[in-house]
């Protein structure tokens, strides 16, 4: 009901619409996520180097190789003043064994040691390491009441010098709130230029696509013809069977036309030169489905290299070759087509060698592959195209003798000949 109403395109601009917005939101979470990382991580080591200061300004060299003997009554001083001028609401000091030698919230935590405390080990191995215990955790409730807010708790090593002997580790509560005005306004950037693309996205891909359908409402006729092709050739199959390939051509014939009227030429030269060689019904029926289907990986080429009114640079021709290795990799995701992988994959191979994309030679190249490559390199050299025009059909048979042994398989081109000179063969306007 919805598709009657909207149409094609219309359909499309809703759901593409809705698969963008939900993309765009997955996108953004993800980078919030990583935003909050970075800005509470930066504050946490910016708070570290400050208490690490404090600490390392307020004690010797030798009352920190022994925390846990010093007394370190005149650094409450510190710390309290601290906690009064800046956003710490407590301090706690560990020496190596993981006891603790000096706590602002509870001084009967004096001495108790907590050993294979996760963050106090790695403290001790030189990192800086947080928790962000905000309210929205029930296990962080508690402490935000106490707190007066949410905080980060910050591990750091502390050292003389960065790099230097580790003495012990202090543990930090910070206030949680500047952190958070800092992630939000970051966010917000975030959140718009996210939406920003996401609507300048949306608008160039509905463009695109609205073109397309211009561009296959002037192909229709050609995509009937090759649907009734292929439910001449795939009666025997099921009918989603023949909607996958009708859906197959259709969005090949979309980007070029000629490559339509060019896969029809194809699959009649084909089947034409496959009676005269005396393929049976079975082998038939395989050729003209991959004829039909030989050029499907140009779905993945560029527009501007399909329709380019010029010869291809060498970098354009590669482009364009990949289109057999790109058809084989689709049609072999077919169960029911997956027995045209080879025709398709190696019709520009050549007798000799020479040719792409596995450079197989003589027999070693799939026998249905041979003839359609004939099929192929002939309704080619008798088609217009925007570089040059048409060869004649005895030009075109001349090139094809011509090529026996280094790009043709000699049996193929003798059957083929014999087919131009009997008329099954001739130039594709003669045929339709």
């Amino acid at each position: 009901m919805i598709r009657r109403r909207l149409g094609v395109v219309g359909v499309f601009a809703l759901w593409s619409a809705v698969v963008l917005a939900v993309f765009t939101v997955v996108i953004t979470l993800i980078a919030t996520h990583q935003i909050e990382g970075m800005v509470v991580t930066s504050s946490a080591k910016s708070m570290a180097a400050t208490v690490n200061g404090m600490i390392v300004h307020t004690l010797s060299d030798e009352q920190l190789r022994n925390l846990r003997t010093t007394d370190l009554t005149q650094f409450d001083a510190v710390i309290a003043d601290a906690i009064k001028t800046s956003d710490i609401r407590a301090v706690k000091i560990w020496s190596r064994d993981a006891s603790v030698v000096y706590s602002s919230l509870d001084k009967g935590e004096v001495g108790k040691v907590y050993p294979g405390y996760a963050n106090i080990e790695s403290a001790l191995a030189g990192e800086v390491v947080w928790n962000a215990d905000t309210s929205d955790k029930d296990e962080s409730r508690e402490e935000a009441e106490f707190f007066g807010g949410d905080v980060v708790e910050v591990y750091s090593p502390i050292q003389s010098r960065p790099g230097g002997e580790v003495f012990g580790v202090f543990e930090v509560y910070q206030r949680y709130s500047p952190v958070r005005g800092t992630v939000v306004s970051s966010l917000l950037g975030v959140w718009g230029i996210s939406a920003a693309a996401a609507i300048l996205l949306y608008v160039v891909q509905l463009r695109i696509v609205m073109s397309a359908a211009e561009r296959l409402k002037q192909s229709e006729a050609e995509a009937r013809v090759v649907s009734v092709r292929l439910q001449e050739s795939l009666r025997d199959l099921e009918e989603h069977s023949v909607g996958t390939l009708q859906a197959l051509t259709s969005a090949v014939d979309a980007k070029d036309s000629y490559t339509a009227r060019h896969s029809l030429g194809v699959t009649d030269y084909a089947v034409a030169a496959g009676r005269h060689l005396g393929l049976d019904d079975v082998q038939i029926a395989s050729l003209e489905r991959a004829a039909l289907l030989h050029d499907i990986g140009k779905i993945g080429t560029a527009e501007a290299i399909l329709l380019k009114p010029r010869q291809l640079t060498r970098e354009e021709y590669l482009a364009v070759q990949e289109h057999s290795d790109m058809g084989a990799s689709i049609i072999g995701s077919i169960p029911f087509l997956k027995d045209l992988v080879p025709i398709v994959r190696h019709h520009h191979e050549r007798w000799d060698g020479g040719g792409y994309p596995d450079g197989l030679s003589g027999e070693n190249i799939p026998r249905l592959a041979r003839v359609l490559s004939v099929a192929d390199a002939f309704d080619a050299m008798t088609s217009d195209r925007p570089y040059r025009r048409a060869m004649k059909v005895g030009a075109a048979r001349e090139e094809l003798e011509r090529g026996v042994g280094t790009q043709f398989d000699p049996a193929v081109v003798t059957a083929f000949v014999a087919c131009i000179e009997s008329g099954e063969c001739g130039s594709r306007n003669d045929m339709h």
